[in-house]
């Protein structure tokens, strides 16, 4: 049911958080550069993508899949049986270490030293919007941040063809939110 306020505001945070999420991971690598780190693109797109006919259908889902697993695997699985032993606190920590080591996010620079804090504090971030919001917040957020980084190159591809799969791919960001936007604000 994506006709509800509930809903709505879920995926208006989430879209927010994800695209402030992925704008701080990228602006973040700014400074790093005069000490010689950079995050080339060919890392965020992986091993397959440039063998798909349509990359951005296939950022799309596997955006979906890695968002699915790591948030309701790694957020509400992890933290809620952590949360039993350790308090919300401890477990938001432990957590957060976990999948930013196991579920690295998205973005990976040189040396690879210098990803470790890009990972936790993408983990943080998801972590603190699941303790303080809720899932589909979180969710929508990981999803949104994960597909504008993968875009990106898509985006800046002066191709036409990779353009457009860019931009349906960064689109696809604000179907939730599209879904329940008459409900924005009444509840």
């Amino acid at each position: 049911q994506w006709g509800n306020a509930t809903v709505a505001d879920a995926s208006l945070r989430g879209l927010a958080a994800g695209l402030v999420l992925a704008g701080l991971t990228t602006v973040g690598q700014l400074p790093l550069q005069r000490l010689g780190v950079s995050g080339p693109s060919g890392f965020q797109l992986g091993p397959w993508w440039d063998d798909a006919s349509l990359p951005g259908v296939a950022l799309v889902l596997f955006s979906v899949a890695f968002t699915l697993y790591f948030e309701l695997f790694g957020r509400l699985f992890l933290l809620s049986a952590f949360a039993r032993r350790l308090g919300k606190i401890g477990a938001g920590l432990l957590v957060t270490v976990l999948t930013a080591v196991l579920f690295f996010p998205p973005i990976t620079v040189l040396p690879f030293g210098w990803s470790l804090p890009f990972w936790l504090a993408w983990a943080g971030a998801l972590t603190f919007l699941f303790l303080r919001f809720d899932l589909l917040t979180t969710m929508v957020a990981s999803y949104t941040a994960r597909v504008a980084l993968g875009a990106m190159p898509f985006l800046s591809a002066a191709n036409p063809s990779l353009e457009l799969q860019g931009a349906l791919a960064f689109a696809s960001c604000a179907v939730p939110l599209l879904l329940s936007l008459r409900h924005l604000g009444s509840g």
